[in-house]
């Protein structure tokens, strides 16, 4: 009945509400007498005995879902007219650029950017209307985030995200992120109930108690691909997804540090697919991402890694 609360980090979180898991009230017994009251979480109007009996609805929901999905801080990137596809890219943080910043096209030439996010912005943020499969065309719009443990950057993307879904309200949301982009992204959509229509995480950072790796049923579609351990990084961990969300944990035998430029044709492909098959009936567009063999992975690998090598 409650699916947006977030447990995440020795928390119960109803979004911003929090108290430690410790003090979550259990049966009451005999040692309880002196228990400290929780406050409630109740949405206003809504009386214990309607709680009690389950006569929650999914307007109550959304309302008290409403109520701790609250967002003050962070700066929303610009949405360009005429969109069709926002892609919200996360790379790992970078200690030669200043954390929450707008990566604007074109600063690769001050601070080098990936491989990763190089194709995609070559693939799609052309300006105009990109051939995906026979009669689809999409204009896209490539916002690029530096990661970071701020929590800054989560802010910045959800306001985006919110001005995208306001704006473009029949539009379609991708975020894909490695490392410490691929945990800001996750943050955004346990903190701040971030939406995505398909959220691709690789690898994301896992060496922090402050990051609880589970996606919440705000994100439809979610692949995540992860590193191997045995090079010895802070990733290489499948992430836990509600039921309400159709994933897919996939592992790539690549280190922790290079995941996002070796897997960067499969990403492409993921994304073509997803757009080509989305909102059709009976198909699930993350079929390619969930059927590709080991075989097949690592060959897109290896294509990958002679490119980077040319």
């Amino acid at each position: 009945m409650f699916g947006f609360y977030r447990l995440s980090f020795g928390y119960l979180c109803p979004n911003g509400g929090c108290m430690t898991a410790a003090s979550v009230p259990g049966p009451v017994g005999e040692d309880d007498e002196d228990e400290e009251e929780l406050p409630d979480f109740h949405v206003d109007g809504v009386t214990d005995e309607e709680f009690e009996a389950e006569t929650w609805t999914e307007e109550d929901d959304a309302a008290l879902k409403a109520q701790f999905c609250k967002l003050d801080g962070g700066t929303a990137a610009e949405i360009e007219p005429g969109i069709d596809v926002l892609i919200i890219m996360v790379e790992g943080k970078s200690l030669k650029r200043p954390p929450s910043n707008v990566i604007p096209p074109g600063d690769e030439d001050d601070v080098p950017i990936t491989s990763f996010t190089k194709r995609l912005r070559r693939i799609f943020d052309t300006g105009k209307k990109v051939r995906i499969a026979n009669g689809l065309y999409l204009k896209f719009q490539v916002v690029n985030y530096q990661g970071s443990n701020l929590p800054s950057v989560p802010e910045d993307i959800a306001q985006t995200i919110r001005s995208f879904r306001r704006k473009v309200p029949k539009g379609i949301l991708i975020g894909a992120g490695h490392s410490m982009g691929g945990a800001n992204l996750i943050a955004a959509n346990r903190d701040f109930c971030a939406n995505f229509d398909l959220l691709i995480t690789l690898d994301p950072e896992s060496d922090s108690d402050i990051f609880d790796y589970r996606i919440y049923d705000d994100v439809e579609n979610l692949i995540n691909y992860r590193a191997n351990a045995a090079y010895g990084f802070v990733g290489a961990e499948d992430v836990e997804f509600d039921d309400g969300v159709n994933g897919v944990n996939r592992y790539v035998n690549v280190s922790h540090e290079w995941i996002d430029n070796y897997v960067r044709t499969m990403v492409q492909q993921d994304i073509e697919f997803f757009l080509t098959h989305y909102r059709r009936t009976g198909t699930d567009p993350i079929k390619l991402a969930k059927d590709r063999t080991d075989q097949q992975i690592m060959k897109l690998v290896s294509q990958d890694k002679r490119s980077d090598l040319n």
